[in-house]
Formats: structure tokens, sequence, C-alpha cells
């Protein structure tokens, strides 16, 4: 385990921050939003039933920060990586209330001034409140514009939360966080233990890890991007004294522009490589053998977007990927057991929600011809979906299309009120009894 810097003085502002109510609130709002958004079934319903008394739910999580006896539960839950043949180590907590701790930690150090300098770092956008996607490519877009930075090279770190230094970033953070109670529970968030190491020992790639050493940060957690920006906070005022190329990191994707191929390669090969090894990280291989790419005649792809001097517009795969998804999504709705179980406008509610999302993202890109192409092929799986949907359905009872449809009955509204004013009563009869 990392040794933090112990202050002489012990303080508590930080962790009494974390034990009101109202900041634990405010995090499991975040925190549902998360897992009402994810494929995670059994989180969504370990959210559910948090919901269902949330006062009592918060009250108890209060309880626990405040006896000191609230502990974190994680489990490895590996993913494909993109080139879907090796996955990454992910760990993810495994209670709603310990994600409300890591969200709620991460928002007090996000509003403390010592931090500022951290989120406001002209180099860094990933993992940050007010910076997005949109706005990483905005500046590129600028530079490449405003400045003939018409050169450019993407690359990314190797493995970098697993290569973070927790115990380096917690000392900076303990260097004006007096509070040993907040600096012990961040520690905890920071070097999970996980919990089923046992059903990954068969996987050597994967399980040494998994297994803590004082290197490496929990890729799926809201603190690890911070820690990452923090870790790399010098390196990145470094490049951004180069005042021959633009510089810029989301998280681990790094891209640098300049107005010649020698810039761009001499920052990246005499700067960035031999900075990142200093700090114990290096470049992704597969992608250091790639040249600069002249954004005058050709494009360059970063964050899922395709960048060149005349447009910024979505990777082929990102329009592939969101074809798919509504493609199955259309389908799997029309399994008999999905039309008993989910409604039509269901249905329709979750697709539509997709294309939102994935249109508010791409927003910013210069690419009107390829959305409407994409348009008009939603338009064709929306067209056979209702068709094959109606044929479905055909033969169903009155009662069977009302409910498919999602309109529900009466007798079913009172019946859940009358219910839910019984459930009501015996609380309050309960509390009068206490």
């Amino acid at each position: 385990m990392p040794k933090v810097k112990k202050c002489s003085r012990i303080r508590t502002k930080f962790y009494n921050e974390l034990c009101k109510l109202d900041n634990l609130r405010s995090a499991w709002g975040h925190v549902q939003a998360r897992i009402s958004a994810s494929k995670n079934e059994k989180m969504k319903g370990k959210a559910e039933h948090f919901q269902k008394n949330i006062e009592q739910s918060l009250a108890n999580l209060r309880e626990q920060l405040r006896q000191h006896t609230f502990q974190f539960s994680s489990e490895a839950t590996p993913i494909k990586k993109k080139d879907k043949k090796s996955e990454r180590p992910v760990v993810n907590l495994n209670t709603v209330e310990g994600r409300i701790v890591q969200k709620c930690l991460l928002d007090i150090l996000q509003n403390h001034a010592k931090m500022q300098k951290y989120f406001n770092c002209d180099a860094s956008y990933g993992g940050l409140r007010k910076k997005n996607v949109a706005m990483a490519v905005k500046t590129i877009y600028c530079s490449l514009r405003d400045k003939g930075h018409i050169f450019a090279k993407a690359t990314d770190i190797k493995s970098f939360f697993t290569k973070i230094k927790s115990d380096s970033v917690l000392n900076r953070i303990a260097e004006f966080c007096h509070d040993d109670d907040f600096m012990k529970l961040l520690k905890n968030a920071i070097q999970l233990e996980v919990s089923n190491l046992d059903t990954i020992k068969d996987r050597e790639d994967l399980y040494y890890q998994y297994i803590y050493t004082e290197e490496g940060v929990p890729q799926g957690s809201c603190l690890s991007p911070l820690f990452g920006n923090i870790y790399l906070y010098d390196l990145d005022l470094k490049m951004l004294s180069n005042s021959n190329i633009t510089y810029l990191r989301y998280i681990d994707d790094v891209i640098i522009l300049g107005k010649t191929k020698e810039d761009v390669e001499k920052a990246f090969l005499e700067q960035l490589v031999p900075d990142l090894e200093a700090l114990g990280l290096g470049i992704s291989v597969n992608k250091t053998t790639k040249d600069c790419v002249n954004l005058a005649k050709n494009c360059i792809e970063y964050l899922g977007v395709d960048i060149s001097k005349c447009r910024i517009k979505p990777t082929q795969k990102a329009f592939n990927k969101i074809k798919t998804e509504i493609r199955n999504l259309l389908t799997d709705a029309l399994n008999d057991k999905a039309i008993k179980r989910k409604s039509f406008f269901e249905t329709l509610n979750t697709v539509n929600g997709k294309i939102t999302g994935w249109s508010h993202h791409y927003s910013f890109c210069h690419a009107k011809n390829e959305f409407n192409a994409l348009d008009a092929e939603i338009d064709k799986e929306m067209f056979a979906f209702f068709n094959k949907y109606q044929e479905k359905i055909k033969n169903s009872s009155a009662a069977e299309c009302r409910q498919r449809l999602g309109i529900k009955r009466s007798m079913d509204i009172i019946d859940q009120k009358n219910k839910n004013d019984i459930i009501k009563k015996y609380k309050e009869d309960a509390l009068t009894k206490k």
C-alpha cells in the first residue's frame, strides 16, 4: 500500500462534507442516471431497490460513513477492446452505495480551489465537468485553420490506467487535504481489491492485472480520469510550452499538430515519448509507426471523428455502430417474449433516445450528406419494423393490443395507488410507534 504523507494536524472538513445528505443525494442523482443508461441489469435492480426508500437508504449510508464502517466492494468485469482480440481489466463497484461514495469523493475534490489547476489545464479535455469531445475537436480545428498547423500525429498512451502511480497522486492531494479520514477513504476508493478473482484465475493475461500493486487505478472508476489528469499535469504543461505545436490530450488519447512534419515528429520523439517513459508510461506500438498526416490532403481519426482542413465528420465506424445498435434493438423487440414484456412505445422511446444521444454527441460535425444518408437508412429500418410488428400482433386480443401499445388499465393504476397508500400508512405507523 502506498504511503500517503501524514499531516501533523488532523482535520475533518473534507470528511464532514462527505457525510452531508445533500452531497450524497447529489452524487446519487449522477449514479442513478449512469446506471439507468447502462446494460447492467443487476445494477439496475439494485438501483431500483435503493430508490424505493431513498431517504432511508441515504440516511443508512450516511450513518455508515459517520461510524467509519463503510467499505467498498468491487468485482472484475473485463470488456473487449476495440480490436476485439484482447480485454481491458475493468473494475466496477458492485454496490450502489460504493458508487455514490466514490462520486461524492470526486465532487468534493472537484469543488476545492487547490484542485482547479488540474481542471483548467488547456491541454486536457477528458474526464472533466466542463470539457468534452466537441470542445477538444474544436480546439484542433481552430489550430488547423487559424495557426496553419496542418500536420498531425495521433496516438494513445499504452495501458494508461494500469500504469498510473496512485501513491504519487495521493501525496499531491494530501498536500492540501489535511483530513486523515477523507484520505483513507479516498485511498480505499482508488485501490480497490477485487472480490471475484477466482472467476478469472485461469486467465493469466488478466489475472495479474487485477492484483493490486502500487501502480494502477481501476478502469471504470469515476476517480481514475482525475488521477490520470493529476499524474500527467506537469507533462501537459511542458508540452504546452512548446510554441511550435498544438498539443491536446483526452485521457489517454494524444494528438500533436504543427506547421511542419518536422515540428510534430520532434515534439513527439524528443519530448512526449521520453517524458512519458520517465513516468513509467509508453506509447501504443501499433500507432507510433504511423506518419504525420497532412490535413490539407487527408484526414486523421481522433476521438471517433475524421478531421481534415475541409471538414469534420464522424468516422465510418461511428456510423456503422449506431446503425447496428438500432437494427439490433428493433430485431430484439420483435422476439415473442420481448413483445409481451416491452411495449411498442417503449421500444420506440429506446430507439429515439439512442438516436438523440448519438446526434447530440456529433452535432458539431460538418456532415450533412452523411447524416441525411443515416436518416434514410433508419427510415427503412423503422418502416420494416412497423410492418413486422403489426404482423406479429394481428391475432392478439383487444386487451393484449392495448398492453403492447403501453396504455395502462385504469384498474391497474388504482390497485397500484391503493398498494402505495397502504405501504405509506404502514411506514407512518411504524415511525409513530418508535
